[in-house]
């Protein structure tokens, strides 16, 4: 039983641009900012065993990446819930892209009489594309032996592309991917195409938040950096913001840069080079979710940004790029709902629910957050019905 919620924004103040063209005023604008718990008519049911042994579980990556951390951590806080797993000791640390000291507690230190975390279950690529092809073809091979692995977890675009396919049968359930769809992981929202394949997915998000984004600031030219290849634009949600762009008559003036195989600081410098072109051009900034524009690399370019006043939007949902800078993003500020939907969901696979024949639709539950000295560095007056409803604001620039 899906249960849905929207906060009605009505901004009647004056909102002005911060670029060299005349101010811009919304006498009336509405926004609607779609926020979704989703649950369920039945209980997935108490914990079992699998014919008496526990469930083994294996974890794939393409790469650490700072979503993948937070949702694992989310989908086991709620088997905590379920009962599928005891209250686990998670140590706060530094990195927040570190998957893989996650499953080196699970499958050491967390406790469960139902749950195995494989200790030779965890493969990331590292965003080698060589570790790729090497990774896929052992895990597949694994799987089609169908001896050890009852379920895999894959994280992100790159694991379900490689994991969701008819060369095994074990199954597969795929989180935190930008676009399962139009990455060709699954054949819809409403059907993966594989009886052994779920894939979470929330098919306008992103449609949702250029609309926003637009409604705000009534943009004409609109900067974004990405991989010029099918997962970067999908990465980039390429097309949902053209769509928009036909639609309000905005332009896109991309920048691509290289996502995979290359060093750290190279991706930093062609990455800066991308803001260093774009913003004297650009009225707006889409900032997408790719690996050179995670939160510990933003404070390479925020000062970019401000320098040229240009106001910035992120569509990934971390709350920490907003804290370093970047203007406003919806976010989520808890991803505890996801994490308990994809606990219950995994919970009726275990059940001997067909993966591919359950829901995998969950809105993202979203929250205005927004940077105050950001707006203030850039001359943009943040309207106090904005503020009203942000979840979150942040007076300073953290470094």
């Amino acid at each position: 039983m899906e249960c849905r919620t929207h906060i009605r924004l009505l901004i009647g103040e004056n909102m002005r641009s911060t670029r060299h063209r005349p101010k811009i005023y919304i006498l009336a604008a509405t926004i609607l900012i779609q926020v979704s718990v989703c649950a369920f008519a039945h209980a997935a049911g108490a914990p079992i065993l699998n014919n008496g042994q526990k469930w083994r579980i294996a974890y794939y990556e393409g790469g650490p990446y700072t979503d993948y951390k937070k949702t694992l951590i989310a989908t086991l806080q709620g088997l905590v819930k379920l009962g599928w797993i005891e209250q686990l000791e998670l140590q706060k640390d530094i990195d927040d892209t570190d998957t893989a000291g996650i499953w080196r507690y699970l499958s050491s230190q967390a406790k469960s009489s139902y749950l195995k975390f494989l200790k030779d279950g965890f493969m990331s690529a590292g965003w080698k594309t060589n570790k790729r092809i090497n990774n896929k073809n052992k895990m597949i091979k694994r799987l089609a032996a169908g001896s050890d692995i009852d379920m895999v977890i894959a994280m992100g675009t790159w694991a379900g592309q490689d994991l969701a396919n008819n060369q095994h049968s074990v199954p597969v359930f795929v989180m935190s991917t930008s676009n399962p769809v139009r990455a060709k992981i699954i054949k819809s929202p409403q059907d993966s195409g594989f009886r052994h394949v779920f894939a979470r997915c929330d098919p306008t998000r992103y449609e949702r938040q250029i609309r926003l984004f637009h409604q705000i600031f009534r943009f004409k030219k609109l900067g974004m950096i990405f991989e010029d290849s099918a997962n970067g634009r999908t990465y980039a949600a390429w097309e949902d913001v053209a769509k928009v762009a036909k639609e309000k008559s905005f332009t896109i003036i991309p920048c691509h840069v290289r996502e995979f195989d290359i060093s750290e600081d190279e991706m930093i410098r062609r990455t800066k080079r991308c803001f260093e072109k774009l913003c004297p051009e650009i009225d707006a900034f889409w900032l997408t979710s790719i690996n050179g524009l995670q939160d510990k690399y933003i404070k390479n370019y925020v000062p970019i940004l401000i320098k040229h006043k240009v106001p910035s939007w992120s569509m990934v949902q971390n709350i920490s790029l907003i804290r370093h800078g970047i203007l406003m993003a919806l976010s989520k500020k808890d991803f505890g709902p996801l994490g308990l939907f994809q606990a219950e969901t995994m919970a009726k696979i275990f059940h001997g629910a067909a993966p591919g024949e359950l829901n995998q639709i969950f809105e993202d539950m979203d929250t205005l957050v927004v940077n105050k000295k950001t707006a203030e560095l850039i001359d943009f007056k943040i309207p106090n019905s904005i503020l009203r409803v942000s979840d979150t604001v942040f007076n300073e620039l953290e470094q």
